[in-house]
Order: C-alpha cells, then sequence, then structure tokens
C-alpha cells in the first residue's frame, strides 16, 4: 500500500520543472553576462571613433563661409569713430639748384643772294683781213630752211655786230642749198658779212623782185646757229 504524504507538507519539485526552471534562469543570465563582457570594448571602441572624428573635424580648415554663415543683408553701418590722420613727420627740405640761366645767341639768317645773270657780250666787230669794214648798207635776211626762227636769230646776231637789218621773212623762190648774198656792188659790204656769218661765199646779182641798194642773204642748210 502507498502512503500518501500528508495534507499539510509541500510536494517536491519533479525534474521536468526544475530543468525548464534552470532554462529559463540560462535566458535571462546569458544576455545580461554578454552584455556585461562584450559592452565596456563596444563603449571602448565608440569614444575612439569618436575621439578621432573629433581631432579630424579640429585639423580640416573649415569655409569661411560655413563659419561666417549667410551674409546679411543689413547694410554695414560706419563707424561713428573716424581715424584721426596722422600728422606729416617733418623732412628736411633740399633745396633745388636754380638753374642757371643761358642766353642763346641768334643764329645769324643768311641773307639769300640772288645770282644776277651775267650779260652776254655782244661780238665785237672785226674787220676782215686785207679788206675795208663796210656795215653800212642794209640788210634783208630771208630763211631759206626748214628750221623756224632762223631768220630772227640771224637778224639780231647781225645787228649785235652793227649791221642795219631792215626786214626778215621766208625765202620763195626756188630752194638754195648754200647761203647766198644778192646784191650788186658793194664788194667791201659783201665781204664784210661773210666775215661775220662765217659761212659760205656765194654771192649773185639781185633777182627782179629785189630792192637795190642792199644785201639780201638767203640763209641756207649749210647755216648753223
Amino acid at each position: 500500500m502507498s502512503q500518501q504524504a500528508p495534507s499539510g507538507a509541500e510536494n517536491p519539485p519533479s525534474d521536468h520543472a526544475v530543468r525548464r526552471h534552470r532554462r529559463g534562469l540560462s535566458s535571462v543570465l546569458l544576455p545580461l553576462l554578454a552584455v556585461a563582457v562584450i559592452g565596456p570594448s563596444i563603449t571602448a571602441a565608440w569614444l575612439t571613433l569618436h575621439s578621432n572624428d573629433s581631432a579630424a573635424a579640429l585639423s580640416t580648415p573649415q569655409n569661411p563661409r560655413d563659419v561666417a554663415g549667410p551674409p546679411s543683408s543689413a547694410s554695414p553701418q560706419p563707424s561713428s569713430t573716424q581715424p584721426v590722420p596722422a600728422k606729416p613727420t617733418p623732412s628736411a627740405v633740399v633745396a633745388s639748384p636754380k638753374p642757371t640761366p643761358t642766353t642763346a645767341k641768334p643764329t645769324p639768317t643768311p641773307t639769300p643772294t640772288t645770282a644776277k645773270p651775267t650779260p652776254t657780250a655782244k661780238p665785237t666787230p672785226t674787220a676782215p683781213v686785207g679788206s675795208q669794214v663796210d656795215r653800212s648798207v642794209p640788210v634783208v635776211v630771208l630763211n631759206g630752211t626748214y628750221d623756224a626762227g632762223l631768220a630772227g636769230f640771224v637778224r639780231q646776231r647781225l645787228r649785235d655786230l652793227g649791221w642795219n637789218v631792215v626786214r626778215i621773212g621766208n625765202w620763195r623762190g626756188e630752194a638754195v642749198t648754200h647761203t647766198t648774198v644778192f646784191t650788186t656792188g658793194n664788194t667791201a659790204a659783201v665781204r664784210t658779212m661773210w666775215h661775220d656769218l662765217a659761212t659760205g661765199d656765194r654771192t649773185q646779182e639781185p633777182l627782179a623782185s629785189m630792192s637795190t641798194g642792199t644785201l639780201v642773204i638767203v640763209l641756207a642748210a649749210d647755216y648753223h646757229r
């Protein structure tokens, strides 16, 4: 027969209940033990990382804009206190040398000199060798060449020598190849004329159209100025 425990006494816990109680305690104590062991290491690592970040932030230069902040819209107010200008320090005055007055002598202006043309000397009448000089007979000069103005040139030359040239013009007769003097007589005057013209020696009797008592000179191509 089994004996029953007195009603007033407690029944001892069963093994199953004990094991379950232990597992409950383990599930509570193990996390606490892990926190107690690992917590200080985590805390130390966090403090080390935070101190490194703070040191890096201090060593890195900050942007002036980040420090100064956004620009203020208010215009800066002028300071009521104005700076007092510094008094100039007296310096030694250096006397500048006075310029020596120089009086430049005026350069004399050269007087322009105009060269006066030398007057052309008139040919001096010379007498032909071995004959008498006669320039008293009037002279007519006719141009028998294509040299325009030749009669005027000869007239001026004869007048300079003392001849009386009464007329000039162009020869309208037959062509002549040698300068010729048309006259009757007047041998001394003819010789003097050939000497003064310095060309030719041809003399002919005057034509019917020529006036008598004159020397008519017909210039040909053999006469050169």
